[in-house]
């Protein structure tokens, strides 16, 4: 199956002007981390010995939180050379602090797309951040079988966050308008965002229809 959105469009661009920009040689506490990672990251308590799947990992800033807060076995996944990228210079970046000199053995980051998904197993939970809508629905069905047959005897939690179509369709420009009026950004910024939400944002959808999709 060929990708709805080419990995291209997630290039270092994409990530230096969407994402937040942590400084892992300045990193001192877990609050440094956007609020999105915070509040995904206490849903659910893990131990040292779990496996989580940060599915979608982007520059990797979930799987650090997790492991950071957890000291849990996390594996990012993502088709984005550029993502792996930003990644790998993260993970290298914490590697080099004496405080995290063990982090490699228990993060790790895999280039996967969905004709190549790993088989893995015993994992405790996936989280797909900002992923779904960047997927047809086809591909969602594909990813949520696969997903289903990592976990173990227990099962397996997914820990799913999208983009509400109704928020950007209906609020997202009273707030962008907003922040024009107190200078925080500006009408070019806000066209040159959409740009990239048209481009990659292919399946919007709302949480009724989620919910329906999922049940």
């Amino acid at each position: 199956m060929s990708p709805s959105v080419d990995p291209k469009v997630y290039d270092a661009f994409y990530f230096q002007g969407r994402y937040q920009n942590i400084n892992y040689r300045k990193l001192k506490n877990l609050s440094e981390f956007d609020h999105i990672y915070q509040k995904a990251g206490t849903l659910i308590e893990f131990s040292g010995d779990d496996k989580v799947i940060d599915f979608g990992c982007g520059a990797g800033h979930l799987a650090f939180y997790l492991y950071l807060k957890y000291d849990c076995d996390v594996t990012g996944l993502d088709y984005s050379p550029d993502a792996l990228f930003f990644c790998q210079q993260n993970l290298n970046t914490l590697k080099n602090r004496n405080e995290y000199a063990g982090i490699g053995a228990k993060v790790r980051f895999l280039s996967s797309d969905l004709n190549n998904l790993p088989d893995f197993k015993n994992i405790q939970a996936v989280f797909l951040l900002d992923i779904f809508e960047h997927l047809s629905d086809g591909e969602i069905d594909l990813v949520l079988k696969k997903i289903k047959n990592w976990g173990g005897k227990d099962g397996i939690q997914i820990i799913i966050h999208t983009d509400n179509n109704n928020y950007l369709r209906f609020i997202r420009p009273i707030t962008d308008l907003i922040a024009v009026c107190l200078g925080q950004t500006s009408f070019k910024q806000i066209k040159e965002e959409k740009k990239y939400v048209l481009e990659g944002h292919i399946n919007l959808t709302t949480a009724s229809k989620l919910r329906k999709k999922l049940s």
